[in-house]
């Protein structure tokens, strides 16, 4: 069968030891890999086929998810991580490697790539009690040399791959002048022995805050004494950085000894898993160089309910690396391990930490208004000229809306998401009931809990609302432009949601009337089994549980 053109991703690999680990997927451009089998193939040096690995399918809708229906299907193109125990399937030699994807009609092989530094970095010259093994690159393409060595030349192998991280590590810090990562690699080499026997756990969740599911299960460990050496990372001038010092162990977020401890932790917890809340930049540029360095287990708290939106294909198991994430519904488990190619067990079904202290505090008379964010968005500029912008002061001004505030005695709090308030510099005096809720003067938490209607468009928090049995209106105004520039469609659309829809801010206006007059259909719960789970008093010893056996 011919050869045709191939498109591969080793989005996993790494040399530790003898062990070779890869993960990724790999398809012939234009055919349908519905019936699809890969090969990793070890070639040695007179293009003998010296050994093969079968590659288990694993399925990949992000790599179809653009557009689903379209042909061909590349689904079926991934491969589950596989670690291979090189000196148990060769013998020594010089190998290139090799993959090999087989489809019904046609057959394509390619030499397995590395490109660029990071990429190389993460297959190193590496030794055993027995054995070198000695990766080289050649036009990208991936070799190893398997050879048995005694006690000298086996040193000689490990000095020789120092003084090529060393020889790196001089040139980071000569030609792109970063003392600081170039420090903190050197002080993980001196450090790293006795704080991997500290068993750290690091939890956070952005950079400035401690008010979510982060905040409530790192104030679980402590008040419990479950772990004995337990941080939590927060901006040094954050407000709410007092609320977790109290709490004690906290470091500067960013810091030498925050990254240190994310190098040589046993668990790195975090609500927020992108930008610089999980991983601080200094961090990634360690990594880059040294990726085997990662030993800790990436635990992601997720600080809402996958819902409105489909993450993207930065999510993938593969991608983000992460040993758990946690979930609120078997109906939660099932989409994202399908969408997302985490293995159920991956996955526990243990809810929000923070719902352990959700307590309906309203009084009947609060609405609170909490849209997300837009990713168009991303100066005053572009607020300010938005639709989002207009529609939302738009609301604001309703005179209608007015009378009703001030008939029914009621008062409409604003708070605008993290992201968009960093462009909202200024929010006009629009009407006596309705007040603006700066980042930091009150916690999210709080405005849930004191609240009795929930005004928002996609956000998550909307399920707090539903755990608590208070109402919902999502108002979404712009959902065409929302399902194309900032998610796709995820798991709740229109068809499955709860709480009430509203398209035009009239909608919104009447729903608002219908809570002022308690109406009887309007303030019923939904049917929230489908949806969460519901353990009282004990989602953060669950979640506690489960990470420990991640």
């Amino acid at each position: 069968m011919p050869n045709k053109p191939m498109i591969q991703n080793f989005e996993i690999m790494s040399l530790d030891g003898d062990v070779f680990t890869i993960g990724g997927y790999a398809y012939i451009d234009g055919l349908d890999c519905s019936d699809s089998r890969k090969q990793l193939q070890f070639v040695d040096k007179s293009g003998t086929v010296a050994a093969t690995v079968e590659l288990e399918t694993q399925i990949r809708l992000d790599l179809s998810r653009e557009d689903p229906t379209s042909v061909p299907d590349y689904s079926p193109s991934g491969f589950r991580t596989v670690a291979i125990v090189l000196t148990d399937v060769l013998s020594d030699g010089d190998y290139q490697l090799r993959i090999v994807v087989h489809e019904v009609d046609a057959t394509a092989s390619a030499n397995v790539e590395v490109r660029g530094l990071a990429e190389r970095a993460r297959v190193k010259l590496s030794t055993t009690k027995t054995h070198s093994i000695v990766p080289y690159v050649i036009n990208d393409g991936l070799h190893i040399i398997l050879r048995q060595d005694g006690p000298l030349r086996r040193s000689v192998t490990r000095l020789h791959r120092t003084a090529t991280d060393l020889k790196r590590e001089a040139a980071l810090l000569i030609r792109q002048r970063r003392w600081k990562a170039f420090l903190i690699m050197q002080l993980y080499r001196v450090s790293q022995a006795y704080l991997r026997r500290k068993h750290l756990w690091i939890v956070g969740e952005r950079c400035n805050t401690a008010q979510d599911n982060g905040y409530w299960l790192y104030k679980y460990i402590q008040e419990n004494k479950l772990v004995k050496n337990c941080y939590y990372p927060i901006d040094k001038k954050s407000p709410e950085r007092q609320a977790v010092a109290k709490l004690g162990r906290v470091i500067d977020h960013g810091s030498i000894r925050h990254i240190l401890y994310l190098l040589c932790c046993e668990k790195n917890i975090n609500t927020h898993i992108t930008k610089k809340s999980m991983l601080p930049l200094e961090f990634k540029r360690v990594l880059k160089y040294h990726p085997e360095w990662e030993h800790g287990h990436r635990i992601f708290l997720q600080h809402g309910v996958a819902s409105f939106g489909w993450w993207g294909a930065s999510m993938v198991k593969n991608h983000t690396r992460l040993a758990m994430m946690s979930v609120s519904s078997k109906r939660e488990q099932d989409y994202l391990s399908l969408e997302l190619a985490y293995d159920r067990n991956e996955l526990p079904i243990v809810g929000l930490t923070r719902w352990d202290q959700l307590i309906d505090c309203g009084t009947g008379k609060t609405i609170l208004l909490m849209p997300t964010w837009r990713r168009w968005i991303g100066s005053s500029t572009e607020l300010l000229e938005s639709e989002y912008y207009h529609q939302l002061i738009s609301l604001l001004s309703n005179a209608e809306l007015h009378s009703i505030l001030e008939k029914y005695d009621l008062r409409l709090l604003f708070h605008p998401h993290f992201e968009i308030q960093q462009y909202w510099s200024s929010f006009p005096e629009i009407h006596p009931s309705i007040q603006f809720i700066r980042q930091g003067e009150q916690t999210v938490h709080w405005l849930l809990q004191s609240s009795d209607l929930l005004i928002t468009d996609y956000s998550s928090v909307s399920f707090d609302f539903l755990y608590m049995h208070k109402p919902v209106v999502f108002y979404q105004f712009d959902s065409d432009m929302f399902y194309s520039e900032h998610y796709q469609p995820g798991l709740i659309t229109r068809d499955n949601m709860f709480g009430n829809l509203a398209i035009s801010e009239d909608e919104v206006v009447n729903c608002v009337q219908k809570f002022a007059d308690k109406d009887v259909t309007f303030m019923s719960s939904a049917d929230d089994k489908q949806y969460i789970v519901r353990y009282p008093g004990e989602h953060c010893r669950l979640t506690f549980e489960a990470i420990c056996a991640h």
